[in-house]
């Protein structure tokens, strides 16, 4: 294993599954972290005392944005709302931005995975069609 995060109700946890792993591992305790493997990880302390964790990945999300073009001043484009199932249509004009599908979804996978789990059945949908995607697809990854 490269790289990995412990979490646990209280540190005596932590320290005693790292005990048990080093004796077989070399292992380097980095202490809080503010960022994983892109991710950044914030923390928050109540008076209660008790801890809130917030993971966010404002920077794939920025690039996947710049990815399909809807970065900049430019930006008119009107999206297709996701109100029904995907389904292929030859009908449809065929995938015409200057993006790379597939790449856009794999981004958009990473994303639903690791933060953004509310994303991940349209992640799906879209998925589908890395293949043969047509103008609706990219639309509907857009929006």
């Amino acid at each position: 294993m490269d790289d990995c995060l412990l979490f646990a109700k209280d540190n005596a946890t932590i320290n005693e599954l790292c005990q048990s792993l080093s004796t077989k591992f070399l292992l380097k305790d980095e202490g809080n972290i503010e960022g994983f493997l892109g991710i950044q990880i914030n923390h928050t302390i109540t008076l209660e005392g008790s801890v809130t964790i917030t993971m966010t990945q404002p920077s794939l999300i920025d690039q996947i944005l710049e990815d399909v073009g809807l970065v900049g001043d430019h930006v008119t484009q009107k999206h297709t709302p996701v109100m029904h199932i995907l389904q292929p249509n030859p009908t449809v004009a065929p995938f015409d931005a200057n993006w790379n599908y597939r790449s856009v979804i794999g981004k958009l996978n990473f994303l639903a995975q690791n933060t953004r789990p509310d994303v991940s059945m349209a992640v799906h949908m879209c998925a589908r069609f890395v293949n043969q995607p047509n103008r609706i697809h990219q639309d509907t990854v857009k929006y």
